[in-house]
């Protein structure tokens, strides 16, 4: 995604103020502990439906800057 996920707005009980999730930084930590750089082949082709060539060469360009793909 080229854009943060952004916080959510998450409530608590009646009366409390609400706390933001930080939606992005969980995924990214939960990314990084199960270690899904070693499980995710990133030399395939990505999913279903197939990305914009703008896109494609973005993820291309992260990948390689990330020593992903070739």
């Amino acid at each position: 995604m080229r854009q943060a996920i952004p916080a959510v707005s998450v409530p608590l009980q009646r009366g409390e103020q609400e706390v933001q999730l930080a939606v992005g930084e969980l995924l990214a930590q939960v990314y990084d502990r199960a270690r899904y750089d070693l499980r995710v082949d990133y030399r395939t082709a990505p999913p279903e439906p197939p990305l914009s060539a703008e896109d494609a060469a973005w993820v291309d360009e992260l990948l390689r800057e990330n020593g992903l793909h070739g």
